[in-house]
């Protein structure tokens, strides 16, 4: 039997390449026997994702997969008047904020077109809808985030005087509400507290920020499973977030972590407390079952179930 050959159809738009989540879903793939290519999608807006419907198409006319699996929302509608087939498609929680339109389009295609729809949580399946949903989060490199001490950490971070909070992701992206944490911050009576924002750095790099940090700041507006709060939890860093996608439930019972109220004088508060609590958390209990090698696994499965049929 051969091994799956699958095209991951995914935004190659990023300064920094394809997106952590796909890269590490496709790596976790290949060491289980997945033979995954890429075709990245170029070019911003509606224009650019409308070009590549053509391109793909060009493409698929002269390559064979088993499974398309897109990854986000407005991929999988390329993929589809692309003539992908069988298509999978990931939808990470952004694409549920769509304009009406395309929010509207995405949701007809996850009810009755696409193959197979993974989401991130079970509020987006309620939302989405489809008979064909299956709720199966990004997973995580566990081993990454475990195999860094924190004082190599500290060493590769300088981290070594005072305490840092890291905030992960692009400052400019609104939805990630950065002025929150910000102000939240200045409310903080310790002077020598710093918000280190972590966004353009190479992924390999990412654990030692975890490992040396004192606490994750999440301020965003909307989120589906945030990775960066698995991530956390694997590096048994405390976190603080406002009450966004999954995050309440990923972090019930870790001791050292607070979900807060969307304004500074409640995130300040939390983050005193995260701060005081000053040590390791059990967080990787937590996340112990969404490691990346069980999720590559779940993956499969589906794969095999759809190239079956």
């Amino acid at each position: 039997m051969h091994n799956l050959k699958v095209l991951f159809v995914c935004s190659g738009n990023n300064d920094t390449g394809i997106s952590p989540n796909v890269d590490v879903q496709a790596t976790g793939l290949e060491e289980a026997g997945v033979d995954v290519h890429f075709f990245e999608i170029r070019g911003k807006g509606t224009a650019g994702y409308v070009k590549n419907i053509f391109k793909l198409r060009r493409h698929l006319k002269s390559n064979n997969y088993d499974i398309i699996h897109a990854h986000y929302g407005l991929s999988g509608i390329v993929c589809t008047l692309a003539g992908a087939s069988p298509l999978v498609v990931t939808i990470m929680g952004s694409e549920l904020h769509l304009n009406r339109t395309l929010r509207s389009v995405m949701i007809l295609f996850v009810r009755h077109v696409w193959s197979k729809v993974f989401v991130q949580s079970e509020q987006m399946k309620r939302i989405t809808g489809g008979g064909n949903t299956v709720v199966l989060p990004n997973g995580v490199d566990i081993n990454r985030f475990t195999s860094v001490s924190r004082q190599e950490a500290l060493r590769k971070t300088g981290y070594n005087s005072g305490k840092h909070i890291i905030w992960v992701s692009d400052p400019l992206r609104p939805e990630k509400n950065f002025k929150l944490a910000g102000d939240a911050i200045a409310l903080l009576k310790e002077r020598d507290i710093k918000l280190e924002v972590i966004f353009g750095k190479p992924y390999i790099e990412i654990p030692h920020f975890f490992r040396a940090a004192d606490a994750l700041l999440l301020t965003s507006r909307w989120e589906g499973s945030p990775n960066v709060v698995k991530e956390a939890l694997a590096a048994e860093l405390p976190v603080v977030s406002v009450d966004v996608g999954d995050v309440r439930e990923l972090i019930d019972g870790v001791e050292g972590c607070y979900i807060a109220n969307s304004n500074p004088e409640d995130i300040a508060e939390a983050l005193t407390k995260a701060l005081t609590y000053g040590k390791e958390t059990n967080g990787l209990d937590k996340v112990k079952h969404l490691d990346m090698k069980i999720i590559s696994e779940r993956i499969k499965d589906v794969y095999n179930s759809i190239v079956v049929r």
